[in-house]
């Protein structure tokens, strides 16, 4: 049976977000804000101080390492900051694929665990870390219910639209703003074109576009355009 990803969503509420499986989510916790033996937690409750931990599939913050930590400062006084009980968290998971994981750190056991590690690397992040082994029989129970599974792929397929549509809107996007460059370019050279041109250029195709693009300089008149776009 294939493992289920524990960065769908939904199965990582159901591993980190149900209160019998709280000692998985101290564990990991203490993993991502790097408490020292004495500053570890042994419970949960709801306190004043707000922590944002965002899991991140993409690279976002510009710097090498995979995990980092913003606080709030005054711009012109970097040594005020304004309160204690807020951080914002990112683990960036792009970076911390690149890099060879630590298993002596709690932080980079439990990555290995999120992310789709080989079976062996995950097999020493459990032996290392009691939590993840829990959790990762939580995960293979999951997968065993047929109701889980339906909701695990419904939102798979969710998570794959939402992902292919903003990638096409970007490329559109990408493609409109090319074209309305090199109708700029045209009209600059050679006068308003004719709406009919225009036409053509609108709908010409991204390789197009792009031969028209490398030989504009070159054209004797905007005509010039049409042996492309045939």
């Amino acid at each position: 049976m294939k493992r289920l990803k524990v960065k769908n969503d939904f199965i990582f509420r159901k591993l980190f977000g149900e209160i019998k499986n709280k000692d998985i989510l101290i564990s990991f916790l203490n993993a991502v804000l790097e408490l020292g033996e004495s500053e570890k937690l042994t419970d949960i409750e709801i306190i004043d101080g707000t922590d944002a931990i965002n899991i991140l599939d993409f690279n976002f913050i510009k710097v090498e390492k995979f995990s980092s930590v913003f606080h709030l400062w005054e711009d012109a006084n970097k040594d005020c900051k304004l309160t204690d009980v807020l951080e914002i968290r990112f683990l960036e998971l792009p970076k911390f694929r690149k890099k060879k994981p630590d298993l002596s750190k709690p932080l980079e056991r439990w990555m290995i665990f999120i992310e789709d590690s080989p079976k062996e690397v995950l097999e020493m992040a459990k032996k290392a870390e009691p939590a993840i082994a829990r959790a990762e029989e939580i995960l293979t129970q999951l997968g065993s219910f047929d109701e889980i599974r339906r909701y695990y792929e419904a939102r798979e397929v969710s998570i794959h639209d939402e992902i292919t549509r903003i990638t096409g809107a970007r490329a559109e996007g990408k493609l409109e703003g090319k074209t309305d460059l090199l109708i700029k370019q045209l009209s600059r050279r050679f006068g308003l074109l004719p709406v009919e041109l225009q036409k053509k250029i609108s709908e010409a195709e991204q390789y197009q576009l792009d031969l028209i693009a490398e030989s504009i300089f070159d054209f004797k008149s905007a005509d010039d355009t049409l042996k492309y776009l045939h």
